[in-house]
């Protein structure tokens, strides 16, 4: 069943659990402030062994008052108003189920510092923010911006449908194992893996007319590709928070913080006495270090690409007279 509240001025400071149905509210104030949920600073309890909706349908607002959301049967955030914001900044804990997100033409963010979002569908939204410990993305349909960020891993399992643009961190391991389609143009899918990046062979990446790919991760060595390629040279020594797509050159790009060492070896020459060598030294060295296709997810580098000049080699028995 429905149980609307649509006063703002509950001053009642109980535990609130909605264990079941869906309950309608007007106001959402911060914790200890009067709203349709009282004024209470205990998490409010959203679903349990059955599952359950907290409905929102009141103005732009902020709130700081937490959220503990899943249970067996699974917890729905619905936000039915019109061109509304919604910004959760208190703690949101949906580590104990799932969590499915309905927001219409509206936008949420879920923002605060400690949330532990778990497996989190999204059945229609605007802008959607979330902000979690790690996060798994099941199937999404989002008709403006996407941005989820987690502490740990982030894990994209189903696919994800948005008309904006699409921005994934993970300080740790991102997995990319659904596909993500936009129809953004520009810098359209940023996807991030400080850790390690990983992608499912069947997993792809789509954006509309002008639009390209850019991902970071910190070491190509640590990463799956599965033959996702750039088509073009990968960027080294750049990072996320340094250097954003806006920084970096035109293309699919592959971006990763280490940057690799360029040695330099001499090689060994013979000469006849009353020779000059001289000439022969300016080749006299090899290179190794140079980065290759990584297995075609990238266009190997070059020396000429990577290096400007030449380095200069002397020997002392060179000379025709040495």
């Amino acid at each position: 069943g429905t149980l609307s509240l649509s006063g703002s001025s509950n001053n009642f400071t109980g535990a609130v659990n909605l264990s079941r149905g869906t309950t309608t509210i007007s106001s959402l104030g911060n914790a200890g402030a009067n709203g349709s949920l009282g004024a209470g600073t205990s998490a409010i309890v959203v679903g349990g062994s059955n599952a359950a909706t907290l409905s929102y349908v009141g103005s732009n607002t902020t709130s700081n008052r937490s959220l503990t959301v899943g249970g067996t049967g699974g917890a729905t955030l619905q936000l039915t108003g019109s061109n509304q914001t919604l910004n959760l900044t208190g703690t949101v804990d949906g580590s104990a189920g799932n969590l499915s997100i309905d927001a219409g033409t509206n936008s949420l963010a879920i923002s605060g510092n400690g949330n532990t979002l778990g497996t989190t569908s999204i059945a229609s939204g605007n802008n959607i923010t979330l902000r979690s410990a790690s996060l798994t993305l099941a199937a999404s349909t989002v008709s403006g911006i996407l941005d989820a960020r987690a502490t740990g891993n982030l894990t994209v399992s189903g696919t994800q449908s948005v008309t904006g643009a699409v921005t994934l961190v993970a300080d740790g391991t991102l997995a990319l194992n659904g596909n993500i389609s936009t129809s953004a143009s520009g810098n359209a899918i940023t996807l991030v893996g400080n850790t390690a990046f990983s992608r499912n062979s069947n997993a792809s990446l789509s954006m509309g007319v002008g639009g390209r790919w850019v991902i970071y991760s910190a070491d190509p060595d640590q990463d799956t590709f599965n033959g996702l390629a750039s088509g073009n040279t990968a960027v080294w020594n750049a990072t996320f928070a340094g250097n954003p797509p806006s920084g970096i050159a035109a293309g699919n790009r592959y971006v990763f913080s280490i940057s690799p060492t360029l040695t330099y070896t001499s090689t060994d020459l013979t000469k006849t006495y009353g020779d000059d060598a001289t000439a022969s030294l300016a080749s006299a060295y090899s290179v190794s270090g140079l980065r290759g296709n990584l297995g075609g997810a990238v266009v190997a580098d070059t020396l000429a690409a990577v290096v400007s000049g030449t380095p200069s080699v002397s020997s002392s028995g060179a000379a025709a007279g040495a």
